[in-house]
């Protein structure tokens, strides 16, 4: 995440494919994430996504 944000770079972490071990460390973390060096979306936005950018809509 910091290398990719320090290239000019805006990652997107897909929350219902990531984990931590206790739910309050997984929610701060995102949080952070989101606030400092990505965007967080969902497995569905993704597929969505992807799927607009190759036609199918």
């Amino acid at each position: 995440m910091v290398d990719a944000a320090a290239r000019g770079l805006r990652p997107t972490v897909v929350v219902d494919a990531v984990g931590d071990r206790l739910a309050i460390s997984h929610t701060v973390t995102l949080l952070d994430i989101w606030m400092k060096y990505g965007d967080l979306c969902t497995a569905a936005a993704v597929r969505e996504y992807a799927a607009a950018k190759a036609g199918r809509h």
